[in-house]
């Protein structure tokens, strides 16, 4: 989906550029809390905003956010759209992310300098607030596969030798 869409991102003076988004519900595991960015679209599908949730988990009654390290939480929609930072930028937003560095840097120097993260949803919503960039957000169905806990690993495992048998990936991805 992406692929056949990149050649339409480009720089200028409002950049154009493409997101993946997954739903929530493809996005966790079960084995423990996970970083994701929560996305809302407008009707055309263009990103108007993205904020970062760093501790969403898996609930009986669906995903849930929490914003004090897990004592209270807040239910979320299965189907919300979420990044999982899957972007196509064009060449320029290197030069963004440059510039907004040194920011970050001092203010992740002073606030917590072991836990300090440089979002790239920070950079494109400040471009996107400041009218010099507009994403879409391509809607994928797909599950999420990744290794966040030990405990995913066998999981992941067994998704990719299903995918591999179904032919969507093939055997060997590269030659020895």
């Amino acid at each position: 989906m992406l692929y056949r869409a990149l050649s339409q991102v480009q720089d200028g003076p409002v950049a154009q550029y493409l997101m993946a988004g997954y739903r929530l519900e493809n996005t966790l595991t079960d084995n423990g809390h996970v970083a994701r960015g929560i996305c809302v679209t407008d009707e055309n599908g263009f990103l108007q905003s993205i904020t970062e949730h760093t501790y969403l988990e898996r609930h009986a009654g669906g995903p849930a956010s929490s914003f004090d390290g897990g004592k209270s939480f807040v239910s979320l929609p299965a189907d919300t759209i979420v990044s999982m930072n899957f972007w196509c930028f064009a060449p320029g937003f290197l030069t963004e992310l440059q510039n907004e560095f040194p920011a970050f840097l001092k203010r992740a120097l002073q606030e917590n300098p072991l836990k300090g993260e440089y979002f790239l949803p920070d950079v494109v919503n400040t471009m996107m607030r400041e009218k010099r960039a507009k994403v879409y957000v391509l809607k994928s169905p797909d599950r999420w596969y990744g290794v966040t806990y030990r405990a995913d690993k066998p999981e992941v495992e067994r998704a990719i030798a299903q995918m591999v048998k179904q032919g969507i990936y093939p055997e060997q991805l590269w030659e020895r």
